[in-house]
């Protein structure tokens, strides 16, 4: 995967597990970020 810069609050709503998954905490109308 392409290293991408993610912002401190992009790091809040998703939870990046060792497998590189993205974990979404919570899914409300924060559909800015679009990994």
């Amino acid at each position: 995967m392409p290293k991408i810069k993610s912002h401190r609050g992009a790091a809040k709503r998703f939870s990046f597990t060792k497998s590189g998954i993205v974990k979404h905490k919570q899914m409300n109308a924060n559909h800015q970020v679009h990994l």
